[in-house]
């Protein structure tokens, strides 16, 4: 090889390193640059919400996913082919159409005490439970112990009362399952935002000082506030949410669960089932008993199941008084299912996608368990006769003898 082409090569090699050191240090100065730039991008977005909302926000990325589309879609094709069925079978038996409509009025019966009860019960939500935290909030400086015991009464009283009179007017107008529901499920929702919003501006009363004009317009947040906290679909309380310029209802109603079909465990699944509920009963209900353990002690706060535990019972118990009450009468189906068995598979701890199969076979089964002996029960309860005071306690199916 002559001597030139040597030279030649020694310096086509040194350019390419040269050419290769150039190219890394571009690299690096844009790599530096897109870090920079996502740095500034998820410190924008994070100055956008405050730490109070953050639970709050925890369940608006759903629609960067499409399944909840495709569930939606199944399920409206499901509604129009069981239609079409029922169409179908009025014509080949009846020869026309004929759409019986009955069981539907009936269930839906008493729709006017309905309104009556809601109104009152919103009507005490909205204006009596604000004018009152409102008086409360201003007024306990002054005597602190006073206002706190009172208050306290008062607020324990006006509860109870709000568990009992739509309770016992629903009993008494003896509505059917579908009213009945309707009342149930929307006392039990200003329920928790009663306690949302009197739990989340309690401390702004409490740590008030005397003659402190800075905190003294703090004390209670604007009615306009509130009011529009009790139609929001959220139950965790803020003085301002999160919002975009226009409003999605879509979006709003698929966002209030997540991809839950897609859990591989039983804890993902009731985290991502019911985002609303989920986000009120750890804000009030987890956290607080965490904090109450903190202050007993370590041997206390070792407990860490103790909390969940105490929301799967409050939950668990919620969801069999709706339906005791809506069908009037008490079998624990639900309760035994959920606070046992839902409770027993939290600690079962898989990420296998394996796992997900097994979701749908308990969900799919648990389901049919309910709808069977739920059934079994109602039919009870119109042909067999009671059998004293037990009967209220007992399931009356577990002794009535069903004829083919």
């Amino acid at each position: 090889m002559a001597v030139s082409e040597v030279k030649e090569l020694n310096s086509n090699g040194e350019e390419q390193v040269l050419h290769n050191i150039y190219l890394r240090e571009k690299f690096k100065d844009f790599q530096k640059s897109l870090e920079n730039e996502f740095s500034n991008m998820i410190d924008k977005r994070l100055g956008d919400f405050e730490e109070e909302n953050l639970p709050v926000a925890e369940c608006l990325e759903l629609l960067a996913i499409n399944h909840m589309e495709s569930i939606y879609n199944i399920f409206v094709a499901i509604l129009v082919l069981l239609f079409f069925n029922k169409v179908l079978e009025e014509i080949v038996h009846t020869g026309s159409p004929n759409l019986d409509l009955s069981l539907i009025i009936w269930a839906f019966g008493g729709l006017d005490r309905v309104i009556v009860i809601w109104v009152c019960m919103f009507t005490s939500t909205s204006v009596l439970v604000y004018l009152s935290f409102h008086h409360w909030a201003h007024y306990r400086h002054n005597m602190p112990a006073v206002y706190d015991s009172v208050g306290g009464i008062i607020y324990i009283a006006y509860l109870s009362l709000f568990l009992y009179l739509p309770l016992q007017s629903l009993l008494y107008h003896e509505l059917p399952p579908a009213s009945s529901f309707i009342i149930l499920c929307e006392q039990v929702r200003m329920f928790m935002k009663t306690w949302a919003f009197v739990r989340s501006n309690l401390n702004r009363a409490i740590k008030y000082k005397k003659n402190d004009d800075c905190q003294a317009g703090n004390l209670c947040p604007d009615f306009s506030y509130y009011l529009y906290f009790l139609f929001a679909p959220t139950l965790v309380y803020r003085d301002e949410y999160p919002r975009n310029e226009t409003c999605d209802w879509q979006q709003v109603f698929n966002d209030l669960s997540q991809d839950w079909w897609n859990s591989t465990s039983y804890a993902r699944f009731y985290r991502t089932w019911n985002c609303v509920v989920h986000d009120w009963l750890y804000e009030y209900v987890y956290r607080d008993i965490v904090a109450w353990q903190r202050k007993q002690g370590e041997g206390c706060a070792r407990l860490r199941c103790f909390p969940m535990l105490v929301v799967f019972f409050i939950s668990s118990v919620v969801h069999e008084y709706i339906l005791a009450f809506a069908f009037k009468f008490f079998y624990p189906v639900l309760l035994v299912m959920f606070g046992g068995f839902g409770v027993a598979f939290m600690f079962v701890n898989s990420k296998a996608r394996q796992f997900n199969i097994f979701l749908w076979v308990t969900l799919i089964f648990g389901t049919g368990v309910l709808m069977c002996l739920y059934s079994m029960e109602w039919y009870a309860r119109i042909n067999c006769p009671p059998e004293g005071y037990l009967d209220y306690l007992v399931p009356r199916s577990l002794a009535c003898e069903f004829s083919s």
